[in-house]
């Protein structure tokens, strides 16, 4: 499940990426935000890391968003694996300040690229400005006044509209949908409802990796590096690579990321893993 709100709020306190950060650090936050990464950049979901080093009281929005997220599922969720967060424009302010602004341009350049990668089969569309967005580039009628399912990266997505955390009115899945429209949603996310929570961290599960790979003895981030070297190998170049890379980085940045490290399971960087293994099984087979 994909929540899609406004923009991110800003915080003097939190530890958040600037222009001084290198790549590999940038990688490290966005992609092992919930956990699993360097260091632990948040608490529960809900609280963040300092610059002090003390976490932030619970933030009023992402505690909504994981109760938003129990509800649908109805189960105990975690952050990062049954539930993630974007929005329509990526800059942070308060208040929403600017963002009416932004939307087009920023909705123009990322908005269809970020929901194309993403591997949500329902989108939660957060808040008046989200659902603008949403409705300006994915237009069609809505199968009912707050779910519709809609094609976009070559999948069909259920979206599912909410007000926003901060909205003066009722805002929860059991308070804004019938209980059909509610088992539709449940339906979307299949299987996923079944599952049992279980912790973030080290794979249980090497049934993904290639079978030409001692993978029982490596941890996925030095399957990657070993990939990534056969690849070079085989003629493949950084353009190449940085088109695949969700930030953009070159095959040595990333190599020098990944050594030794264990990527939490549906994270990009597994994701990544497991292009790289289909690229390298069809380099093969042309050469």
């Amino acid at each position: 499940m994909l929540f899609l709100s406004s923009n991110p709020s800003i915080s003097d306190a939190e530890i958040y990426p600037t222009w001084g950060w290198d790549a590999p650090a940038l990688e490290d936050f966005f992609s092992n935000r919930f956990g699993g990464g360097e260091k632990e950049w948040m608490s529960e979901g809900v609280r963040t890391l300092q610059h002090d080093g003390t976490w932030s009281a619970a933030v009023m929005f992402w505690s909504s968003v994981r109760k938003r997220a129990r509800e649908a599922f109805g189960r105990p969720v975690r952050p990062g694996i049954d539930y993630a967060l974007t929005e329509i424009v990526h800059c942070k302010s308060r208040g929403e300040v600017g963002v009416r602004e932004a939307a087009g341009e920023c909705a123009t350049r990322y908005l269809d690229r970020v929901l194309s990668h993403a591997a949500a089969r329902v989108i939660v569309v957060l808040g008046d400005v989200a659902r603008q967005a949403i409705e300006t580039f994915y237009p069609a009628e809505r199968a009912s006044n707050n779910v519709r399912v809609v094609r976009i990266g070559e999948r069909n997505r259920l979206l599912a509209y909410l007000p926003h955390p901060n909205a003066r009115k009722v805002r929860t899945f059991p308070g804004v949908y019938s209980p059909d429209e509610l088992a539709k949603i449940r339906g979307a996310l299949g299987s996923a409802t079944e599952q049992p929570p279980g912790p973030i961290g080290i794979r249980e599960s090497s049934r993904f990796r290639h079978s030409t790979i001692e993978a029982s003895r490596m941890t996925t981030g030095d399957e990657t590096v070993q990939i990534l070297r056969e690849l070079q190998k085989l003629g493949f170049t950084d353009d190449e690579f940085r088109q695949m890379h969700h930030m953009g980085v070159s095959m040595a940045q990333h190599i020098t990321y990944c050594a030794g490290k264990e990527f939490r399971q549906g994270s990009p960087n597994e994701i990544l893993l497991m292009n790289l293994r289909r690229v390298l099984q069809r380099r093969k087979a042309n050469d």
